[in-house]
């Protein structure tokens, strides 16, 4: 009977992770900013079958100059489910899924526990920052990434635990294949295998951890050296955008204190559980736990670059989120374990159970009303208007400013609408417009208001003013 009731739970447990993860996925238009970025890349990459270079309005893409190993991603899946939001997003829900699984993966193998197992992951799922804008629920690159990083780590520590050389080229993989999905960010998690070398194996093995790194830099010193030679700039613009002017600046205003992520961490960014965090640690210390104190350097060293680097972004925490889901389970196991006191026993069942139910609450608000999400779908009803048109005769979207990625997109989905600025438009264009451009309209055309509401008309240009 309680073999099956484990059993039940793990089943549970997956098929909750599965749902929050896939619940909506293309539910959502594409968002402003880095996903819309991303997505028009993909687009413009499964349209034309030009693999090396991405670009952006057919134009190399000197803006994101991030390796293309999630464009490619998107692509494959575009081919697979058709150029939609849900095949934008799939590559980055499945990385999420994975690395959810991943966290059972080790918790378990740590522990031969499916009740410490299913917590992990069930203090994962209902994170509020995995799951979330920016992380696996839309196409950006964050996800992915992550699941690469505690891929390598979880191969790291395997190969420095038994030596096998197929854990070592596991770990060499996924570490190429984080470099290759988001370059800088990647490469800021190589003193947590520096870390992980020296406490496990001292200066016994540094060698390999050293020829490991150099070869997976390698597939991305050979991509960037003949993307620049496709595409001169590209060196420049990347060091510009990912390396050196994102660590040492902050980028298109994106600043904060030291303690960012720490303040963003216990407010809004994981869940209830962040509480146990610290009194984790100490306890870990406290019983010498060395698998428990691994973790949790991990996370003060990667926490440690990324409140060092002058740009700041809430997303930039993602790669803690699974770390701090380890340390929690590990030493709710550990306590239980270890401490025979009744008293404690049922008080940590009690934190987990008051913890656990507020967070999945949570998290059933989200994934089924939405709730919390920070979104201004204001911003939107140009895309929805794009995305749902199927009229005769064609129609023009007018766009003004230097950046409309998230309503560009959509142009490349729907043929029936173009995307124009001055002076293409032409008497008899309809057109589709926000009312801030309405006065710069007037000002060149006279029109035709087709219907209109709060967010946006759809017109037809009937005369040209001072032309």
């Amino acid at each position: 009977m309680k073999h099956k009731v484990v059993l039940s739970l793990l089943f549970f447990t997956l098929l909750y992770s599965v749902l929050t993860q896939f619940y909506g996925l293309g539910e959502l238009p594409i968002v402003q900013w880095d996903e819309s970025r991303l997505a028009v890349n993909a687009a413009e990459m499964y349209q034309s079958h030009e693999y090396l270079v991405t670009t952006y309005e057919h134009q190399p893409d000197l803006y994101n100059t991030k390796p293309p190993l999630m464009i490619w991603l998107q692509v494959l899946s575009i081919k697979c489910f058709g150029l939609t939001e849900w095949a934008i997003r799939f590559p980055s829900a499945l990385a999420g899924l994975f690395t959810i699984w991943l966290v059972g993966l080790i918790v378990f193998r740590k522990t031969q526990s499916v009740l410490s197992t299913c917590l992990a992951m069930l203090i994962l799922t209902s994170s509020d920052g995995l799951i979330q804008l920016h992380g696996s629920m839309t196409g950006d690159y964050d996800a992915l990434l992550v699941f690469f990083l505690l891929a390598a780590l979880f191969q790291c520590l395997r190969y420095l635990e038994n030596g096998k050389s197929t854990n070592l080229l596991a770990f060499i993989f996924f570490v190429a294949a984080s470099i290759m999905t988001k370059s800088a960010a990647a490469i800021l998690f190589f003193p947590v295998y520096a870390f992980c070398f020296f406490y496990i194996s001292g200066f016994k093995k540094i060698k390999f951890l050293m020829a490991a790194s150099l070869l997976a830099l390698l597939p991305f010193l050979i991509f960037i050296a003949y993307r620049e030679k496709l595409a001169p700039g590209y060196l420049n613009a990347m060091w510009q955008n990912d390396f050196g002017g994102r660590f040492a600046n902050g980028k298109d205003g994106h600043e904060g204190p030291w303690y960012y992520y720490i303040e963003h961490l216990f407010t809004f960014r994981f869940n209830w559980f962040i509480w146990c965090l610290v009194p984790a640690i100490v306890w870990a210390f406290i019983k010498q736990n060395k698998t428990i104190i691994l973790y949790s350097v991990t996370i003060f060293i990667y926490l440690l670059f990324i409140s060092i680097a002058q740009t700041k972004l809430e997303w930039y925490d993602i790669p803690l989120l699974p770390l701090i889901a380890i340390v929690i389970s590990l030493t709710c196991f550990d306590v239980l374990t270890v401490n025979k006191s009744r008293a404690v026993q049922w008080s940590v069942y009690l934190l987990i159970a008051v913890c656990l139910s507020h967070s999945l609450y949570q998290k059933m608000m989200f994934t089924s009303q939405r709730k919390g999400l920070r979104l201004s779908m204001d911003l939107y009803t140009i895309s929805e208007k794009i995305r749902l048109y199927n009229a005769r005769p064609n129609v023009l979207y007018y766009y003004s400013g230097p950046y409309d990625a998230w309503n560009y997109f959509y142009t490349l989905v729907n043929p029936l609408v173009k995307r124009v600025d001055y002076p293409a438009i032409q008497v008899n264009d309809r057109m589709v417009i926000v009312p801030s451009f309405t006065d710069s309209i007037q000002k060149q055309y006279t029109y035709l208001t087709l219907d209109s509401n709060y967010y946006d008309q759809t017109i037809r240009i009937t005369g040209i003013k001072n032309r």
